[in-house]
């Protein structure tokens, strides 16, 4: 799981990653299905999402890849 945000996360532009993509990742890292992410609330997501990407920068900062 950490592995696939931190490669997800070293990617600096990453606007070419699809919403599907970005589903994946949450999916995998929360152990969801897609029905199980379609059911959260949209401000959840987010939060989920964020809380995610900063343990993903905090990996990469003590491994000093930043």
């Amino acid at each position: 799981m950490k592995y696939a945000w931190d490669v997800f996360f070293e990617v600096q532009d990453t606007s070419d990653f699809t919403p599907n993509m970005h589903r994946a990742i949450v999916c995998r890292a929360m152990g969801w299905t897609y029905d199980e992410y379609d059911r959260q609330p949209a401000d959840f997501l987010l939060t989920v999402a964020t809380m995610l990407q900063s343990e993903a920068e905090h990996e990469q900062k003590k491994r000093g890849t930043v």
